[in-house]
């Protein structure tokens, strides 16, 4: 399952609560954030986000993970296209639930300017990027899903998607 969304949504923080949620029931799982998996610089200037060596290390990440009986894998990240969901689902060597968190531009704004407080330069790269990949996002349909996170705590959020994919079923979790 795949947590996917503009940046400021929430996918790292939601994935971190629901790695928590299958946690205290007993569900064993695996949590990757993509940022993490393709952190190095520099990014080859053909491939800005590092599409390959995130594709690289998550095959070798959740292929160590599955074997240690670490299944779901719940991972955080953005992918933009079909071509880019079919290379990860290869990559994991299973087929991929997306799940896209949405939230108002006003929530956005807000925890994007929180997270850049001291850093004006990357403040604006991420106001102007988040609005033109939430367009991306929206043409390229690749939810299965979705869960509107712009009144929900993280934790909410969480059982939310938790419900919307199947994994829990009783209204009370």
């Amino acid at each position: 399952m795949v947590l996917i969304g503009t940046m400021g949504v929430g996918k790292s923080s939601v994935a971190a609560a629901l790695a928590g949620l299958l946690t205290t029931r007993g569900i064993p799982h695996a949590r990757l954030d993509l940022d993490d998996v393709r952190r190095a610089w520099p990014a080859p200037a053909d491939d800005p986000f590092h599409f390959a060596l995130t594709t690289q290390n998550l095959s070798c990440l959740s292929t160590s993970f599955v074997r240690s009986g670490a299944e779901p894998l719940v991972l955080a990240g953005v992918i933009e296209t079909r071509s880019g969901l079919a290379t990860f689902s290869a990559a994991i060597d299973m087929p991929l639930t997306v799940c896209r968190l949405t939230a108002s531009p006003d929530v956005l704004r807000r925890r994007l300017t929180a997270r850049h407080l001291d850093d004006d330069e990357a403040l604006r790269w991420h106001l102007a990027r988040a609005p033109e990949l939430d367009r991306i996002l929206d043409a390229a349909l690749l939810e299965a899903c979705s869960v509107d996170v712009s009144t929900s705590t993280v934790s909410a959020a969480a059982r939310d998607v938790a419900r919307v994919v199947g994994w829990l079923q009783h209204p009370a979790c």
